[in-house]
């Protein structure tokens, strides 16, 4: 029984970037895609919505944290950790900054 070179090699190859990306990652780039919208979304609520510059640093950082979270696995919980005590934090203040004064978390 005899095998070529070629059917011997093609177990071996690595699968692509994008084949190698699980349901996992596409809903962690879309987590964060849809977090990007609502931030981005909640500025223009509030009365101050974001200039070009803004807007381009918030687009940039997005897709870093996504590729990052691709990459580098543990960044994504990591991540999730500081978004959920940034949220805390936010909710803890309310609508005053002299919150600050009597919140034990602040």
């Amino acid at each position: 029984m005899s095998v070529t070179q070629h059917d011997m090699l093609k177990d071996f190859k690595a699968p692509s970037f994008w084949q190698a990306l699980s349901w996992f990652d596409w809903a962690w780039a879309l987590f964060v895609l849809a977090s990007a919208i609502t931030a981005y979304a909640y500025a223009g609520h509030i009365g101050s919505p974001m200039d070009q510059y803004q807007t381009g640093i918030l687009g940039l950082w997005t897709l870093g944290l996504v590729w990052v979270g691709w990459r580098w696995k543990p960044l994504r919980a990591f991540s999730l950790v500081v978004g959920g005590v940034s949220l805390f934090a936010i909710w803890c203040y309310g609508s005053s900054l002299s919150a600050v004064d009597h919140n034990f978390f602040l």
